[in-house]
């Protein structure tokens, strides 16, 4: 893969369907988010993403790459570069103590698409804040012009991580704290689309 820095092996195969841990406990409320919720989200923010005038955008997988994907759609001809991180233990779905990085952004790439450029990261919730966090540490080392920050869901809540060095913040909904289960989640997609 042109571009980008394998750091780890990853699981190539479809895990049975699980339950968050943090349901196990006692909180169940959750929703489920459609594919076209998704593509609303993207398209109604999309008109104040384009006042950052972002010249990449960098999907932070694996819940990143959809609306990245979509974003493009409002914002043509800008690339879109990926990273993936794992907070969860795909076997144990226990939280891991911080994220671990399982593919980044090679030098060449780098210095093409994100030295003293404007970088739009896009992920789907701002849950914890430790994900972006981490990518922004790590981005910050290859020298963006600036960094914007579009997630689909924002929770109302204390964040256990800063997010620092963010030039602009935009935000598809404000949510309560409670598990949100998206599309590109689902073993079954006529099950979570059929709520």
């Amino acid at each position: 893969m042109a571009g980008l820095v394998a750091l780890s092996s990853y699981h190539n195969y479809r895990k049975p369907e699980i339950r968050h841990p943090k349901l196990e406990g006692g909180n169940k409320e959750e929703s489920r988010v459609t594919y076209i919720e998704v593509h609303k989200l993207v398209a109604r923010t999309a008109k104040q993403i384009k006042t950052f005038r972002p010249e990449v955008i960098l999907g932070i997988g694996g819940g990143g790459y959809i609306p990245a994907r979509i974003l493009r759609t409002y914002i043509p001809e800008i690339p879109v570069l990926a990273v993936t991180l794992n907070f969860y233990c795909d076997v144990t779905l226990e939280v891991r103590p911080e994220p671990k990085i399982i593919q980044w952004i090679d030098a060449q790439t780098a210095d093409e698409y994100i030295k003293g450029k404007r970088v739009l990261l896009v992920d789907d919730i701002d849950d914890t804040r430790i994900t972006l966090s981490t990518v922004l540490a790590k981005l910050s080392e290859l020298t963006p012009a600036a960094v914007g920050v579009f997630v689909l869901h924002s929770k109302k809540k204390d964040y256990k991580a800063p997010a620092e060095g963010i030039s602009e913040w935009f935000v598809g909904a404000e949510i309560d704290n409670h598990w949100v289960e998206y599309p590109w989640d689902a073993i079954d997609v006529d099950k979570h689309h059929a709520r």
